[in-house]
């Protein structure tokens, strides 16, 4: 279910492609940088796994570019709220969480 006044925030279950109106409140589980594939010593993006209310996990990126904009704001095991992100299937054959 999106984000709307009725529903303040939506479970990972309910999550969708093709819809970028969604709020949840998760818990960051682990957080960890990836090297950029073709050099090793850029960074190409920041991966974690974060939970829901439900126990539900799920697998999250944030482009290199974007790091400046989170750094120094996470910790592992803290809550929290999240809206108007993008949602695609996972179609890597390495993966960290069941979605």
């Amino acid at each position: 279910m999106a984000y709307s006044s009725n529903t303040l925030f939506s479970v990972f279950n309910d999550l969708h492609p093709g819809s970028t109106a969604w709020a949840v409140k998760a818990r960051l589980i682990r957080w960890y940088k990836q090297p950029a594939f073709q050099n090793k010593q850029q960074l190409g993006s920041v991966e974690m796994v974060i939970h829901d209310q439900d126990g539900v996990r799920i697998h999250v990126a944030i482009k290199a570019l974007l790091y400046a904009k989170f750094k120094g704001l996470l910790s592992e095991g803290e809550l929290y709220i999240i809206k108007n992100f993008f949602v695609n299937d996972n179609k890597t054959t390495l993966k960290t969480t069941k979605f």
